[in-house]
């Protein structure tokens, strides 16, 4: 006679709401159908909460979300399927495990099921364990945010220097540059407990603090501890983790690039002179080039503007500043003159020789915009 076996179902029911909002948040990492890690989350539940974890190779993401547990289970979903199927976020959810553990159930309240054909659970990779030793330092998540917002932008965006593509961090101080421009932040409130250590985040992760924290009051943070150069960060506010690997290798002495004088000192209004800016075009100013002239015209001090080129068409605008020194001519990238200026609102561009570079700071304590010149004939 042949025996029964014994059907064993594992069940958490959790808000759809919360699950979907936790879903959201681990896909935040990049679906790769090539990596068996990217197109699927590991879903562990036990005790009264269930955890949600997406890897790839740089970073993982967890997020824990109160549930009601039958048994401690754990399976694959897929990420974008499973997000799709709570739409809505209404009712509770139940997660189900059966007998066979490649088909798991996803039931929605008052509008049905789903039932999905998943890998093994061993095919997908370990993620890396939250160390017990972690020294966290909270920090105003929007304020850090709204920083890194305005660091990340200088960050290089190919790899020829792989350095470059992340910021620098120290206790007190933040720092990107690509090689054509320089954001550097410093502010006390810039606690990382990395001593004498620095850290450099990927400019991919950063953009996930962004969006994963950018809404919270706190954020927290730590960086491996150990008395060696770290190669991780880790982020964590409320119910949400994020791990991700450092860059490792010496980021350059970027303070030396500061200027430390200056011929001309032009103070203006961001957005005035950024609206002006706004409106060469690129069939004009292909090259990118664009003069500015710091001088008294009939008593009145202004910055003029001049780009393009005869065969073409040219531009000649002027923006009122007020400035200290002498009159002074260099020539910027525009497009990097205007992405200095969103920060700020009102700011002051110092100046020294046409091939020195151009120091912009403004009302934003702290921080500090450098910018190459581009040399040109005048």
């Amino acid at each position: 006679m042949a025996t029964k076996i014994k059907d064993k179902t594992n069940m958490a029911v959790l808000a759809t709401k919360a699950l979907r909002e936790a879903m959201q948040k681990v896909n935040l990492i990049k679906t790769q159908k090539a990596s068996l890690s990217n197109p699927y989350a590991f879903v562990e539940s036990t005790d009264d909460k269930t955890t949600i974890t997406t890897i790839d190779d740089e970073r993982v993401i967890k997020v824990e979300i109160p549930a009601t547990n039958s048994g401690t289970f754990s399976m694959l979903l897929p990420r974008k399927i499973t997000e799709r199927f709570l739409i809505g976020g209404n009712g509770e959810t139940t997660i189900t495990q059966g007998n066979m553990l490649n088909l798991p159930m996803l039931s929605r309240d008052g509008i049905g099921s789903l039932t999905m054909n998943i890998p093994k659970i061993a095919d997908f990779p370990t993620p890396k364990p939250i160390p017990d030793n972690l020294q966290w330092n909270e920090l105003d998540g929007k304020w850090f945010c709204s920083m890194l917002r305005i660091v990340v932008a200088s960050c290089a965006k190919e790899f020829s220097r792989p350095i470059l593509t992340g910021v620098a961090c120290n206790d007190g101080r933040i720092a990107s540059a690509d090689g054509f421009r320089l954001t550097y932040l410093k502010d006390e409130r810039l606690s990382f407990g990395l001593r004498e250590r620095q850290g450099i985040i990927p400019y991919e992760t950063i953009n996930t603090v962004i969006k994963l924290f950018g809404k919270e009051t706190s954020i927290e943070v730590s960086f491996e501890n150990s008395d060696k150069a770290p190669h991780f960060v880790y982020f964590k506010s409320n119910n949400v983790i994020l791990c991700a690997e450092l860059i490792q290798g010496n980021y350059p002495q970027y303070e030396q690039l500061i200027p430390k004088e200056f011929i001309c000192k032009a103070s203006f209004s961001a957005p005035l002179l950024a609206q002006r800016l706004n409106l060469l075009d690129d069939y004009i100013v292909f090259s990118k080039i664009t003069r500015f002239m710091f001088g008294t015209l009939n008593g009145e001090q202004l910055c003029s503007i001049k780009a393009g080129v005869e065969s073409e068409g040219q531009y000649s605008l002027s923006c009122p500043a007020n400035y200290e020194g002498d009159d002074a001519k260099i020539a910027f990238n525009y497009e990097y003159i205007i992405d200095a200026l969103k920060p700020f609102s009102m700011c002051h561009l110092e100046v020294g020789a046409t091939n020195s570079p151009g120091k912009l700071t403004g009302d934003i304590d702290g921080l500090t915009i450098v910018i190459m010149p581009m040399f040109v004939e005048w």
